[in-house]
């Protein structure tokens, strides 16, 4: 009896080996910028000028490599790419033959990016945010 316990346990191991083989786990590679995102502040560089935004239901949630800002019930989807201390976003439409668009919509400099809190800032604005 022991001994055929024994073979049902090593064909569940190598079974179960063998699964675990066989997937593919994708990492995003995104670090501390995957997550849900609250807009908390904006300054406006050329005025001098800050907003408390924490009531305006504006999040950013990043996943993988897609990024969606919703604001209340309206919703936008952007690709993304974060190099060299930036983040540009673009458009995830598609043109008719399938391509994405490479054009630049924002292009933000990182200023901070930890766990709890990321600041962007382009030459118009500065937005903090807090990793809800």
């Amino acid at each position: 009896m022991k001994k055929l316990l024994s073979i049902y346990h090593c064909t569940f191991i190598i079974g179960a080996a063998l699964m675990l083989a066989a997937c593919e786990f994708e990492t995003s590679g995104n670090g501390d910028l995957d997550g849900l995102w609250q807009l908390t502040q904006q300054d406006s560089v050329g005025t001098q000028t800050s907003q408390n935004m924490r009531q305006s239901g504006i999040f950013w949630a990043v996943q993988v490599r897609l990024l969606q800002i919703k604001s209340g019930p309206q919703k936008g989807y952007y690709r993304f790419n974060r190099s060299n201390g930036r983040l540009r976003l673009y458009s995830a439409d598609l043109d008719k033959e399938g391509n994405a668009d490479t054009t630049s919509l924002y292009n933000y400099r990182v200023l901070k990016l930890n766990g709890s809190k990321m600041v962007l800032e382009d030459d118009n604005v500065k937005l903090s945010f807090r990793k809800y």
